[in-house]
């Protein structure tokens, strides 16, 4: 579970009409979550590799570039995610220390965001703390964080849940998330927000599979992985999707304030957590203590991200030779270095009320652009598949002895027939509405992607080489690392 299912999820569900959203999110959990997941999870015992290494000696050394495109789009994605968490670190502070007081939370957004330094400050010592967890390594360092943060996230979300959905005019929150309304079901940004939202939250085409599963002891169950991650992470998600909308609809004035603050039109949409429930937090008995829990669970979503995003990078430079501390050295300094323009570059808005806000416009630029990133990894992991033979893939690497879930016949169906289907429709839906929207948001949209397109292409063959001179090793440890 990441900041994706904390923070994200309710921001797109609340300006993609709730339970629109939520629908076309569950349909893409199945055709698309689950099946890449599973098939990454297979890559990755199948080669023992990081993805550059996994497409390398899975697809062909032409092919390495594929995943150099995951290590790039990944580590791009940390760029951003490192301030967004910077953002939960600043806004625990404001509530611990008792909150809003007389200032309103756009007031305090504004005024934050504003000021450079102090996003680059949280921003960097999010990142530091990530580095720190990844340097100690797998077992180390991932493992023994996640073992302690997963359980205490839980524990805080069914927390805030209780509390979210027992207040005064919490009904009207259930009924947005899961009430869909037909309108949003005709616009392409419903169903490309939610397809982003998957990939983006359970991590498939984003390495991550491929990654963690080449740590996996031989003859664990790599298709049982698979689901429960998804599982798993899309329940935890509509539990955070609950908290926020539940929160921000009993907390409000009238139902005509929530959907103001959802639609992004009193406040922006990509900081509405922080800005609006921040101020409403501040208008009950306790509220900063409430609002301090809230934060803190968001941060260590954010910190889980965070890990995955380096750890990905990290895993590829082991691969060429680095040795582990050389390379999360230079991760640290690449995210913090690339996230510096997400942190600085803002633009002023006004909303209908005459008020202002400031809006991180680099940002929810590379929101939109990466998102597009993930879902094209994603189709390269299919690419992998099909190249290996979808029949020999299914019967050879997915119903394997090791496998306890046996996988059914749905899912070569889905891979042949539904994914490539889903991935032309939506490619050709995003970038008619962009251009529709802003020629000069394509540009640079096509401009960023194709950067990153042909720089891996034209390294395929320098990476290639640096994984055939690596020995390969299991990264497997000899106990099972779960228990």
């Amino acid at each position: 579970m990441g900041l994706g299912n904390i923070w994200r999820f309710p921001v797109l569900a609340g300006t993609n009409g709730g339970g629109s959203f939520l629908l076309l999110y569950v349909i893409f959990l199945f055709s698309w979550g689950i099946p890449l997941l599973i098939a990454e999870f297979s890559m990755g015992r199948k080669t023992n590799r990081g993805t550059i290494g996994a497409f390398h000696d899975f697809v062909g050394k032409r092919f390495a570039w594929m995943g150099l495109w995951m290590v790039v789009v990944s580590t791009i994605v940390g760029f951003y995610y490192g301030v967004v968490m910077g953002w939960t670190l600043k806004y625990f502070t404001i509530m611990l220390s008792g909150g809003v007081g007389s200032s309103s939370g756009l007031d305090i957004w504004n005024t934050f965001i504003g000021t450079g330094w102090q996003v680059i400050i949280f921003q960097v010592i999010s990142i530091l703390i990530t580095a720190f967890i990844v340097y100690k390594g797998v077992e180390s360092g991932v493992e023994k964080a996640c073992s302690i943060m997963m359980p205490t996230l839980i524990i805080l979300l069914v927390f805030l849940l209780i509390w979210a959905v027992t207040r005064d005019g919490a009904i009207k929150g259930l009924e947005f998330l899961f009430i869909p309304k037909g309108e949003y079901l005709g616009m392409g940004t419903t169903w490309t927000a939610a397809l982003g939202q998957i990939a983006f939250s359970t991590s498939a085409g984003f390495g991550m599979g491929i990654t963690y599963a080449a740590y996996l002891k031989k003859g664990q169950d790599t298709t049982l992985n698979s689901v429960i991650t998804a599982l798993g992470n899309s329940t935890l998600g509509i539990m955070g999707g609950i908290i926020v909308l539940c929160s921000v609809f009993a907390l409000s004035a009238s139902p005509a304030e929530a959907y103001s603050a959802l639609s992004g039109e009193s406040v922006p949409s990509i900081g509405f957590p922080f800005i609006f429930l921040t101020q409403l937090f501040g208008t009950i008995p306790g509220g900063w203590l409430v609002g301090a829990i809230f934060f803190i669970a968001l941060s260590f979503a954010a910190l889980t991200s965070m890990i995955s995003t380096m750890e990905i990078g990290a895993a590829n430079f082991i691969d060429v030779g680095w040795d582990r501390k050389k390379a999360v050295r230079f991760l640290a300094f690449v995210t913090i270095l690339g996230g510096i323009p997400s942190a600085l570059i803002t633009v002023q808005s006004t909303a209908p009320d005459g008020g202002t806000f400031l809006l991180p416009a680099l940002l929810e630029n590379q929101m939109v652009v990466w998102d597009l990133g993930l879902i094209t990894s994603g189709a390269f992991v299919a690419f992998a598949v099909y190249r290996y033979g979808i029949n020999r893939f299914y019967k050879e690497l997915v119903n394997t002895p090791d496998n306890d879930l046996v996988i059914g016949r749905w899912w070569p169906f889905t891979i042949k027939y539904l994914f490539p289907l889903q991935f032309t429709l939506l490619l050709a839906w995003t970038f008619y509405e962009v251009l529709h929207e802003s020629v000069l948001t394509f540009a640079t949209m096509l401009v960023q992607l194709m950067a990153v397109l042909m720089i891996a292409v034209w390294l395929n063959s320098w990476v290639g080489k640096k994984v055939e001179r690596a020995p390969v090793e299991p990264l497997q440890s000899e106990e099972d690392p779960l228990n």
